[in-house]
């Protein structure tokens, strides 16, 4: 477990595992631009 951000730069060019793939439809791209404030894309 990272408990700092220095601690990021030990594990450059390492594996670091598989996540999940989480589908981008456009509701979520629509939630995105809402809690960002940003809907230019």
């Amino acid at each position: 477990m990272v408990r700092a951000v220095d601690e990021f730069h030990a594990l450059k060019g390492q594996h670091l595992g598989y996540s999940q793939w989480h589908v981008i439809d456009q509701e979520r791209v629509n939630r995105f631009a809402d809690a960002t404030d940003d809907h230019q894309w």
